[in-house]
């Protein structure tokens, strides 16, 4: 019934094996309990060592680890950092489309009226000063940019402002796209002063405004005529014409143009359109004549300042 298979060692049995020879090794002499410490040590001195060499690496590289951790702190840094190169990169992008615009529509106004002797300079209107009747906007550029007193400023009504598009340009009666074009562009005023950086830009509205201006009839009509007059600002009121000659059969609609003048427009410009056009009652060999502009100038944003080439690049800054 005790019978065990031959040649196996329970875990009882070795236990009583290992303390018989523990005891028998604590009663050996010590020269012997040494021969077989340093036999030992022979034997199972190899695989420690290199038990322990891979012990160091395995905690050099936990340390290694350890310090190339990023702090929460850091980590925050660095999320605000990419946010921010993510913030100029899209400004960036945005600029370079505004740019272009800018460069497809200065190329559209020297097409559109046919200005191949004059040089553009693109303003953004900052703010204005005065009253609805006497207002003058303040430009982002001045003499630095060839921008001086006397030039005529240059609106589209096309251009948008905060975003919305200006739609309801006035009705000058032409059906035929390539000569309404010529249209979409019109003058809105004239810089007054100018330092380095900004100019003053008076409206053509302001009280103070005058200027020599033609008036040709509206191209459906099929007539061929030029009356000339004197445009004058009215703050509140319509802008008028005088001294115009009840002979000329001025209509509403008729467009209004800047004369020509060698250091300011090679060309008239447009810049409104009959409103209406009656004989003076006091003077009937005169008319009456108000006018509206071409651009509706409340939603001004941006402007083109006109200068003629031969003065890029030579004017001298005040």
């Amino acid at each position: 019934m005790g019978f065990k298979t031959p040649g196996y060692l329970g875990y009882r049995e070795a236990f009583i094996y290992l303390m018989v020879v523990s005891l028998i090794a604590v009663c050996l002499p010590a020269r012997v309990t040494e021969r077989f410490d340093h036999a030992m040590a022979k034997i199972l001195g190899p695989f420690y060592l290199r038990s322990r060499q891979s012990g160091l690496a395995i905690s050099e590289q936990l340390r290694t680890n350890d310090s190339d951790q990023i702090s929460p702190r850091e980590w925050r840094m660095l999320i605000e950092e990419t946010k921010r190169y993510q913030m100029e990169n899209s400004n960036l992008r945005q600029e370079l489309i505004n740019q272009k615009q800018l460069v497809e529509r200065l190329a559209g106004l020297r097409q559109s009226l046919r200005m191949e002797r004059m040089s553009f300079v693109a303003a953004s209107v900052m703010g204005s000063t005065g009253n609805a009747a006497s207002r003058i906007y303040l430009l982002d550029h001045g003499t630095a940019s060839q921008v001086r007193p006397g030039l005529y400023a240059v609106g589209g009504s096309d251009w948008e402002k905060d975003g919305e598009q200006t739609s309801d340009k006035p009705d000058i009666g032409v059906s035929d796209e390539s000569v309404a074009g010529y249209y979409d562009h019109a003058v809105v005023g004239r810089i007054v002063s100018s330092g380095a950086q900004t100019s003053n830009l008076q409206l053509i509205t302001d009280p103070a405004f005058r200027v020599p201006v033609i008036i040709e009839p509206s191209p459906e009509r099929g007539e061929n005529w030029q009356a000339e007059g004197m445009l004058i600002g009215q703050g509140m009121q319509p802008i008028i014409i005088t001294m115009v000659s009840s002979n000329y059969p001025v209509q509403p609609n008729d467009p209004v143009f800047i004369r020509s003048a060698p250091d300011t427009l090679p060309i008239p410009v447009v810049t409104g359109k009959v409103q209406s056009a009656q004989r003076d009652e006091k003077n009937p060999v005169m008319l009456n004549i108000t006018v509206r502009p071409m651009i509706e100038l409340e939603r001004l944003n941006e402007v083109v300042v006109v200068t003629p080439v031969h003065e890029a690049h030579t004017e001298e800054i005040r």
